[in-house]
């Protein structure tokens, strides 16, 4: 499994859609592409990216950006970009917390976290991705209207990015507390992870919510949150 794994990885730095900083040169390129785009979507904790490389497939007029902080996570999206020959999709080798250096402000249109740790215990609860210190990078990437969809098998987080909402009188765009078992998805929201899968097949419920940050003001957080 771990020789694997750096198989992975080193394919992955040898890959043209896949930027990193351990690559030469490598994030001075992403500048370029990114620098005058602006209708981005970003994918973020992407694991295989099938939301980069779903969404790329389904609008090949807007440009797509899986993000995740480990290499061998994101081959598998990126070799689907590379044999499908999609070129509006590329994946970005970094922590979260660096995308705000990386991309440019409100260049975003959408934001997806499908499936990411929900971290339920109170002392982690700064892991989150939805937790306010990620919403402040979040805020400054997206558009005014930009939107930001949660996908999860734990209700806990479906309620913690409710809470979100009604501290700061955040707008839910659409919330759906069973989402395979409700008509009407969009192609957006039908696009099936792997974790999606497992946990389909495993009887756990999908839970779908999308929201802007419109009214984003952490001063309305309760302090000890």
């Amino acid at each position: 499994m771990a020789r694997r794994k750096h198989i992975k990885v080193a394919e992955v730095n040898d890959l043209p859609n896949v930027y990193s900083k351990r690559i030469e040169g490598s994030l001075e390129k992403f500048s370029q592409i990114v620098s005058n785009r602006q209708n981005l979507t970003l994918e973020l904790a992407c694991g295989n990216g099938e939301y980069t490389t779903g969404l790329a497939k389904l609008y090949p007029d807007r440009f797509f950006i899986g993000v995740d902080r480990k290499p061998n996570r994101i081959w598998r999206g990126a070799i689907t970009v590379k044999e499908e020959g999609l070129t509006n999709a590329v994946f970005l080798n970094a922590h979260i917390e660096r995308i705000e250096q990386l991309i440019p402000p409100q260049s975003v249109e959408h934001i997806w976290i499908p499936f990411p740790e929900p971290h339920p215990e109170r002392g982690g609860r700064k892991k989150r991705v939805i937790h306010q210190r990620f919403l402040s990078i979040y805020r400054k990437l997206l558009k005014t209207d930009g939107v930001l969809h949660l996908k999860t098998d734990h209700k806990f987080l479906f309620d913690y990015a409710h809470t979100l909402c009604g501290w700061m009188g955040l707008t839910v765009v659409k919330s759906v507390p069973d989402l395979r078992n409700t008509g009407g998805l969009t192609p957006e929201e039908s696009i099936m992870t792997r974790f999606e899968y497992d946990h389909l097949r495993d009887g756990r419920k999908i839970y779908y919510i999308s929201f802007l940050l419109d009214n984003f003001d952490l001063t309305k957080i309760p302090k000890y949150e």
